[in-house]
């Protein structure tokens, strides 16, 4: 396991996607202070400039890029051994496919943890320098750091689960493009799929609440203006951590039975 762990980490980190990714991530967020600081009203008035309330403004956009990067790593992680042939070599090498798909997980994990940790550092960074230029810097206090921090956790869920929706796809289809595709349809689509359902009827939204969308939303929403009324942050993660568990039994059961033999 630890021999599979250490090569895992060993060709993340090779890969150029990797940084290239978290780059793309920053200059995401750089770009979106500067809108705001050349474009949007008065750049001394404007509280989106100011360092105590990123977590609403930067990080909030950060996160919804961050899945999608790392859906992405989850799809490529999985859908490049297809494609360069290595998956035999890699479960012959093994100690089993479960061990294979677990250090997977702990490097997309950590890369998740990352993508996040560098959403949070960018965004009170470029928070406090644009705030800077524009005499609007507030600084950010203790409990802003907690909100910050309890925001992180909350987006290891919700992005956790969008991951390994893009690894179920991946070793099914055994392609990285579909699995890619798949979770950012479904990242994008289901929530717009139950509003037009809840035309129809109300049981829908209250079908919806036991799904990924709301409660992504939900948790992902908790102190901001956009926050979900009503929403019961307890029984979300509860929900999220239950398709998390489900997704990776399936995505675990799939693979055990994958024929390899010809890929």
């Amino acid at each position: 396991m630890l021999a599979l762990l250490n090569s895992e980490i060993f060709r993340t980190v090779k890969r150029p996607v990797t940084w290239v990714m978290l780059a793309i991530l920053v200059v995401i967020i750089a770009a979106f202070y500067a809108i705001v600081y050349f474009t949007v009203g008065d750049p001394a008035t404007n509280e989106s400039l100011r360092p105590d309330a990123t977590r609403n403004n930067g990080f909030a956009i950060g996160s919804a890029i961050a899945t999608i990067l790392v859906i992405v790593l989850a799809a490529q992680s999985m859908g490049s051994e297809y494609g360069w042939g290595t998956i035999r070599a890699l479960v012959s090498r093994a100690s089993g496919r479960i061990p294979l798909i677990l250090s997977k997980l702990i490097v997309l994990t950590g890369y998740t943890l990352l993508t996040l940790a560098v959403t949070a550092a960018a965004s009170v960074g470029f928070a406090f320098l644009f705030g800077s230029l524009a005499n609007n810097d507030t600084g950010v206090s203790r409990s802003e750091w907690v909100d910050v921090l309890e925001a992180v956790a909350r987006g290891m869920l919700s992005i956790g689960v969008y991951a390994i929706i893009a690894l179920v796809i991946t070793i099914v289809s055994k392609s990285t493009a579909a699995g890619i595709a798949g979770a950012i349809a479904l990242n994008f689509l289901e929530q717009a799929i139950w509003a037009l359902l809840g035309v129809a009827s109300d049981t829908f939204d209250t079908v919806s609440e036991y799904f990924i969308s709301y409660n992504v939303t939900g948790l992902t929403s908790i102190g901001s203006d956009a926050a979900v009324d009503g929403f019961d942050a307890t029984r979300g993660a509860i929900v999220l951590a239950a398709w998390l568990v489900g997704l990776l039994a399936i995505a675990l059961f799939i693979f055990r039975r994958r024929d390899i033999t010809s890929s």
